[in-house]
């Protein structure tokens, strides 16, 4: 995604159709083309398959979050990152980030997931998306999920790392 992607989701007032006059979209494209170019040239170290994955994962990363499998999804499955967090609260805050900030075409949601690991139960964060509305199918929707990968960094990268 670039960051005329990123205009193209955002609208007066976040509400949809997210139509902007030109001059609108100019005063925003100012406001948030420093977050975007802090985000987007972050430097990237994680070495993942999924290369739509890794800015995202890498600012997880960065934020002390310790992620352990992402996948695209590559249009046969749902989309995931999985992390790990000692903080409580600082999962708590990223959940509110992304539910009342990230103007994704999904609704992500942050939830506790587990494993069963001989008799040991490992529990784990879970990133996932869910339809706004009904169903969707991940064949036809694989573009709008990853272009929310961006959309998602974008705001959590917005509310951790900017002016910090």
């Amino acid at each position: 995604m670039n960051i005329e992607g990123l205009l193209d989701h955002f609208g007066p007032n976040f509400a949809e159709p997210h139509r902007l006059t030109p001059r609108e979209r100019d005063k925003l494209r100012r406001e948030i083309e420093p977050v975007w170019n802090g985000y987007i040239n972050m430097p990237l170290t994680l070495l993942l398959d999924d290369s739509n994955m890794t800015r995202l994962c890498q600012l997880l990363t960065n934020l002390g979050y310790q992620t352990f499998s992402s996948c695209e999804g590559h249009g046969r499955e749902e989309p995931h990152v999985y992390f790990l967090c000692r903080s409580a609260n600082k999962v708590a805050e990223l959940a509110d980030v992304i539910r009342k900030t990230a103007i994704t075409n999904f609704s992500w949601v942050v939830e506790i997931d587990g494993i069963l690991s001989g008799n040991r139960f490992k529990a784990y964060y879970a990133l996932t998306p869910r339809p706004k509305r009904g169903n969707f199918d991940i064949v036809k929707s694989r573009k709008q999920l990853v272009d929310d990968f961006d959309i998602l960094g974008y705001s959590i990268f917005d509310h951790f790392q900017h002016d910090r």
